[in-house]
């Protein structure tokens, strides 16, 4: 499970409308704009099956943390254990979120044993619990694979967007979501195709000349090792399975 925030989405509404391309010329766009608040995406993604969980609202709060992953734990397909993926944010450690796992688990709660940034991310990161979080590395958050929908969510939803309100942006989000699935899954059987050129950046499966079937961690310089857990995830070393995402232009 893959989790991250797109933060600072401007709710933008051009002062003029959008002129379509035509033959011979290209598509314009009023520049000038009117500028009504950002907001905050919260997205998980199911590395196994492709599916989205998302809360969009106007904070990042601990509390709007919360919530989004009651939503996600309910609307995505059940599992006999949750590695949660995500970034070293604050909030993503909070005393609230250790306490939603441990109902999760069914397992003892002591605040007082929690009061530390450091005593909460162990807590979270304790293996033998049915959901288990891990980190990505400092400057290491490209390894979360959230990161590659939101970039799609860029280029084919905010660019050229117009929302006069931000109930507008919520509504077109969810038009856009339900009629156009922005990243399609492959499943492909054996270990996990790496980029020469990207290392594990970038998981590819079509180009024979650019990609080559090897561990995991064998392109992966020295500094990023400690992510292991992670590119296991990428790599489900459970199933013994490699999972790459096309993006559709």
């Amino acid at each position: 499970m893959c989790c991250d925030e797109k933060t600072g989405m401007q709710v933008l509404e051009r002062k003029a409308p959008t002129q379509p391309a035509q033959p011979g010329r290209r598509e314009r766009r009023e520049h000038a704009y009117s500028r009504h608040g950002t907001r905050v995406l919260i997205n998980s993604l199911a590395v196994a099956t492709g599916q989205l969980a998302w809360t969009m609202g106007a904070t990042r709060k601990t509390t709007d943390f919360v919530v989004h992953l009651t939503q996600a734990y309910h609307s995505l397909p059940r599992m006999q254990c949750y590695d949660w993926v995500m970034d070293n944010l604050n909030t993503h450690g909070s005393l609230d979120v250790c306490r939603l796992v441990a109902r999760w688990c069914q397992g003892p709660f002591e605040p007082h044993t929690l009061k530390k940034g450091r005593q909460r991310r162990a807590f979270l990161s304790d293996p033998s619990h049915r959901h288990v979080f891990h980190c990505t590395p400092k400057h290491g958050s490209w390894l979360n694979q959230a990161e590659l929908f939101f970039g799609v969510l860029h280029r084919r939803f905010l660019a050229r967007g117009v929302f006069p309100a931000p109930k507008t942006l919520h509504a077109d989000w969810s038009a856009f979501y339900k009629t156009t699935m922005p990243v399609t899954l492959i499943r492909t059987a054996g270990p996990t195709r790496v980029s020469r050129s990207y290392a594990i950046r970038r998981l590819v499966g079509r180009d024979a000349n650019n990609a080559t079937d090897v561990p995991a961690l064998a392109h992966v310089p020295s500094d990023l090792r400690g992510c292991s857990t992670c590119l296991d995830l990428i790599a489900d070393r459970r199933l013994n399975l490699s999972w790459t995402y096309e993006t559709l232009y």
